[in-house]
């Protein structure tokens, strides 16, 4: 018997999220199995680990984009992330360290159930709109346009900006089309990936002149946006045409949006 049945999630509209939540039931689902058959702290913990790593996984994406579609909430939700896992690791915690109580184990499955449906489905729904439903991208249709409000005002990371987004768009014609195999689409990804850092590291050196804080302040913003977009593309490293879909329609575009408007735009005016 499922804890939480996948099916009754209802779909918020973006690919990778909906897709996420699944995931997150599934591997759930499967903790709680343990349990039910006899496994206990601290045998559990290993399993439990799992789970949280794909918690933060989600939670990072979630926010990068909610960001990256303009969620003025972001901040709010990624608190409340935040608190339920200092939560999850003090269970987490006491799980490694001794055998706890039975009610304490169905305490912490029903606070899991209670975020996924109550804070991860109901609580997000105030982001739906930002992507409506069934808005897959069409075969003629590119993935991200290049609009002023983009600019940061330097040509050199403008025209970055613009390749990054030539290079996503690239991508998602050849997989909507179907004119090219799907193992070349997961190497063109990869080369996303070092753009990626190539481009980082010229805007590190352009802005180089900030007061510290602020250079600091982005360089570990670069590095956070790097270590989750290499997870993506690492969990996707295998995956079929439907998952790199969501990949690219409910994840990729919003990453690139957050870098350019919420991580570069900031520094607007330090360069007038």
């Amino acid at each position: 018997m499922n804890f939480i049945d996948p099916k009754l999630i209802p779909a918020t509209g973006n690919l990778e999220i909906d897709r996420d939540h699944r995931k997150l039931a599934e591997v759930m689902n499967r903790v709680y199995s343990d349990w039910q058959n006899g496994m206990r702290c601290p045998e559990l913990a290993g399993k439990l680990e799992v789970l949280r790593s794909l918690l933060t996984s989600h939670f990072g994406k979630e926010i990068t984009i909610a960001r990256g579609a303009g969620y003025q909430r972001w901040l709010a939700h990624h608190h409340e992330h935040k608190d339920f896992l200092n939560r999850f690791d003090q269970f987490l915690g006491v799980c490694k360290l001794a055998p706890g109580p039975d009610s304490a184990n169905i305490e912490m499955f029903m606070e899991l159930e209670s975020h996924l449906f109550e804070h991860e489905v109901l609580s997000d729904q105030d982001m739906w709109s930002l992507w409506e439903k069934d808005n897959t991208v069409q075969v003629n249709e590119r993935l991200i346009d290049w609009k002023p409000a983009y600019s940061v005002g330097i040509e050199q990371i403008d025209g970055q900006h613009q390749r990054l987004i030539v290079l996503l768009n690239a991508i998602h014609q050849h997989l909507k089309s179907g004119s090219v195999p799907l193992s070349a689409i997961l190497e063109r990804l990869k080369v996303i990936y070092q753009e990626a850092v190539q481009h980082f590291r010229s805007e590190e050196q352009y802005f180089s002149h900030l007061p510290e804080p602020m250079a600091d302040q982005h360089r570990t913003a670069h590095e956070s946006l790097l270590k989750e977009l290499k997870t993506a593309l690492d969990e996707h490293e295998s995956a079929d045409v439907e998952r790199v879909t969501a990949l690219l329609e409910g994840y990729l575009k919003f990453w690139l949006l957050d870098h350019i408007l919420n991580t570069d735009n900031r520094l607007r005016e330090y360069i007038k």
